[in-house]
């Protein structure tokens, strides 16, 4: 009886590690979709807790081998349990650079959430038919204050929420261009409105330093999500 209980817990370990891995890309997901950073820092809390069950199943597996009191069948059940684990685990460690990003996993809730919850359409066209005054100074709002400024601007602008507004020209042509942004220290992420021929960036991902990286999704022409931390 006593074997199989061990036996028992060693495949939880071991499968349990593998759970989590899926559970924090799920909560990088929902987090998007929520636009709540929040859910997000759970993924923090749940690496230092696969790595405690990978090295508690492997310490299990040693303890049931060293008793010889598995059956081979149930031997090679748990060397494969434990094989699927610790590579699932190590793929997922941030340093390997082999695993999407949680920023990555979270731009793609949060290109749902805007979607959903943001008029596209008629912020591209307010962009289109509004006059320079915003741009020439690269205005930055910060939504906490400024009333009277964010009373100019229409309800489709500010209904869903965004904590701030800055009103740039595009690096890469020069054009209008409106970030939403949320967040902020270490992790931001942001919806970018241009008119619907403004020039895109290149990439998905870029790299600034070894540190310092931007993900970005591309919704539509003029629209497209970014984070950077």
């Amino acid at each position: 009886m006593r074997k199989h209980v061990g036996y028992k817990f060693q495949l939880i370990t071991a499968w349990g590690a593998v759970g989590l891995v899926v559970l924090g890309y799920l909560t990088e997901y929902f987090a998007g979709m929520a636009n709540n950073l929040i859910a997000s820092c759970l993924h923090i809390i749940l690496l230092p807790s696969q790595v405690l069950l990978l090295l508690t199943s492997g310490v299990a597996f040693l303890i049931i081998c060293s008793g010889r009191r598995l059956g081979k069948k149930q031997l090679v059940i748990s060397l494969f349990s434990l094989s699927v684990a610790l590579i699932v685990c190590l793929l997922n460690f941030p340093l390997m650079k082999l695993r999407p990003a949680g920023a990555q996993v979270f731009l793609k809730g949060f290109e749902k959430w805007v979607n959903n919850n943001v008029d596209t359409n008629s912020i591209q066209l307010w962009i289109q038919s509004t006059d320079e005054k915003y741009w020439e100074s690269g205005r930055v709002l910060d939504m906490a204050y400024y009333k009277g400024i964010q009373e100019e601007l229409p309800d489709f602008m500010k209904e869903f929420g965004p904590k701030y507004i800055h009103f740039e020209l595009s690096e890469l042509d020069n054009s209008k261009t409106v970030h939403f942004r949320w967040g902020g220290g270490m992790f931001s992420w942001n919806l970018v409105i241009g008119e619907p021929n403004m020039k895109m960036p290149a990439q998905e991902v870029e790299w600034f330093s070894d540190y310092d990286v931007e993900f970005r999704r591309f919704l539509k022409p003029g629209v497209y999500v970014f984070s950077r931390g």
